[in-house]
């Protein structure tokens, strides 16, 4: 080759090099706000499900609560009842 088309595909090979330079770091900035974005998105997304699923076990653990209430002062009644059998038959 001669030296004018040296010269011509140095420079064109520059541009080209320097484009995509330039292409990649603009993609590597969209990438990292994109990446923010998501971590963000999870973020929230995580807080959320811990408020919610927080109120759910509360009122669960409630329910449950109130539903053995009866059961556990029946079995103190019992306890109390044998007790008193016990002791009668001790006398």
């Amino acid at each position: 080759m001669n030296t004018a088309n040296e010269q011509r595909l140095l420079v064109t090979l520059e541009a080209r090099v320097a484009k995509y330079e330039k292409d990649l770091a603009k993609a590597r900035g969209s990438t990292n706000d994109n990446f923010r974005k998501i971590e963000r998105r999870t973020k929230q997304s995580a807080d959320q499900m811990e408020k919610t699923l927080g109120g759910s076990a509360d009122a669960v653990s409630g329910k449950m609560k109130a539903m053995l209430a009866p059961f556990l002062a029946g079995g103190a009644v019992l306890a109390m009842a044998t007790a008193f059998k016990q002791i009668s038959t001790s006398v």
